[in-house]
């Protein structure tokens, strides 16, 4: 059976000053990128402002709203920044205080969850015991579009565990979830759905795990140890033999055979605050500097309509797009 950790939950209060918020948001690209642009807008129309009072012209109401609700809009990003920052610190504290494992802003295709398998979606940020029957926690978010506007394009929570064997079938209707778990779990998870491959377990939920919220990170790690627990009691026939582990995987005739060796867990490291910091000004500023000047040099070259100049204009666009997404 799976211990429940002994862990202390008091750093998880704690989300630290300014300094520290920043340290933990540089970890997570879309952090920088958001509180850059941020940023970039209450400086912008600072400046603009300040120049327009200089010069005794800031007799416009109607532009005037417009700085001020950029500026607004900037100041609301940079909070929003300050305040998953304050999250990601603390859960980094609470990573320190109990020795665990701590992920941050990884895509994971060496997890059996096929949302991580077929890289739909990466781990946010996690912690997992560093034992080899391991419990892990942690909200992951998703690597594409979304399909529709029902959609969720917000992290998610998930539950990971690996069994102390492999799991011999499938789990039976209600075998591991009795109602009372499946009432516990809806409340926690929200709509859930449990996948077992190999010696994993995986629990995707619907719902944020909301590390700062009191008792949330506590009742994850029950409620996945309660789960495996059951798992190993019912599924796993043998402990798992001294070595590397692999997932068995059923062929189209039911013949279970064995795949390569599980891929080592790595982390990917984020990119440098200071290179996505270059790359979202880069797309901000020079963008459009570099689109004027290709407009301009193919201006005497293109037809005396608005189509082609349409046509150019949504190239470069699809082009600062694509390099967006690869970044």
């Amino acid at each position: 059976m799976t211990a429940h950790p002994d862990l202390d939950y008091a750093s998880l209060t704690r989300r630290g000053g300014v300094r520290g918020r920043l340290r933990a948001a540089s970890t997570n690209n879309y952090l920088v990128m958001g509180g850059t642009m941020g940023a970039l807008l209450v400086l912008v129309t600072t400046v603009v402002l300040i120049g327009l009072l200089a010069t005794s012209n800031a007799t416009d109401v109607g532009g005037l709203v417009v700085l001020a609700m950029c500026f607004g809009g900037g100041v609301y990003v940079l909070i929003g920044v300050l305040r998953e920052g304050g999250r990601a610190n603390a859960f980094g504290a609470f990573a320190t205080a109990n020795d665990l494992t701590l992920v941050r802003g990884s895509r994971v295709p060496h997890y059996a969850g096929s949302l991580f398998a077929d890289e739909s979606h990466a781990v946010h940020q996690s912690v997992r015991t560093k034992v080899d029957d391991f419990l892990e926690v942690g909200e992951r978010f998703p690597t594409t579009s979304p399909g529709s506007s029902r959609q969720p394009n917000r992290t998610e929570l998930f539950l990971r565990a690996r069994l102390t064997g492999q799991a011999t079938r499938a789990p039976h209707e209600h075998e591991l979830i009795d109602p009372e778990l499946h009432e516990a779990l809806s409340r926690f998870a929200g709509p859930y759905a449990i996948e077992m491959s190999g010696d994993e377990l995986t629990v995707f939920g619907s719902h944020e795990l909301d590390v700062v919220r009191p008792g949330r990170v506590k009742e994850a790690f029950t409620l996945i140890n309660e789960l495996v627990n059951r798992a190993n009691a019912t599924l796993v026939a043998s402990p798992r033999p001294a070595g590397p582990s692999t997932v068995t995987r059923p062929t189209p005739s039911g013949i279970p055979i064995p795949p390569p060796t599980r891929p080592q867990a790595t982390t990917v490291a984020p990119r440098r605050p200071l290179t996505v910091i270059g790359w979202t000004l880069t797309l901000l500023i020079g963008g459009p500097i570099l689109i004027a000047i290709i407009m301009s040099a193919l201006d005497d070259h293109l037809p005396r309509t608005d189509t082609a100049a349409r046509v150019v204009v949504s190239l470069m666009i699809v082009a600062t797009i694509a390099v967006i997404a690869r970044e």
